[in-house]
C-alpha cells in the first residue's frame, strides 16, 4: 500500500482460494480533480497472485490507464468513480464489485464460484 498525504491512498489486496487467486487495486485520492477513484479486479485460475504483488499491482494500475484489453494475461475490469458495479468472471468464477465513497471509501466485493454443481454453489462476500 501507498500512503502519501498529497496523493491519499492505493494498493492491491490478493485473495486466496483453492481454484483461484483474486487482486483488487485500489485508488483513494486525496484531491479527486486530479486523480479518480478507482478499482480494479484481476481474476487468476493459476493463482498467480501467489507470488508477487507487486507485479500485479504495476499491471492495474497501468490497466487503469490503458484502452484497450487486449494483450493482457489475465481477465481484469477498472472500475471508476462514476460506476456503480463492476463484474468479471473466468471459467466457473464470477466476481461482482462495487465502491462507494461517502465519507468512508468502502469496497464490496462477491465471488461466485461455481466449480460445483447443483446447490453446492459458494459465494463469498468481502468488504
Amino acid at each position: 500500500m501507498n500512503n502519501s498525504w498529497f496523493w491519499g491512498c492505493n494498493g492491491v489486496l490478493a485473495l486466496e482460494a483453492e481454484s483461484f487467486t483474486l487482486a483488487i487495486y485500489f485508488s483513494n485520492p486525496i484531491n479527486r480533480s486530479l486523480f479518480s477513484v478507482e478499482m480494479g479486479l484481476e481474476l487468476s485460475l493459476d493463482r498467480v497472485h501467489r507470488v508477487d504483488l507487486e507485479e500485479a499491482y504495476k499491471r492495474l494500475v497501468s490497466n487503469s490507464c490503458a484502452s484497450s484489453k487486449q494483450n493482457f494475461m489475465f481477465p481484469f475490469v477498472i472500475l471508476k468513480e462514476s460506476q456503480e458495479q463492476a463484474q468479471l468472471s473466468t471459467g466457473p468464477v464470477k466476481v461482482m464489485a462495487t465502491m462507494r465513497r461517502d465519507r468512508n471509501f468502502v469496497i464490496t466485493v462477491e465471488v461466485e464460484d461455481r466449480r460445483n454443481s447443483g446447490n453446492e454453489d459458494m459465494i463469498e462476500s468481502l468488504c
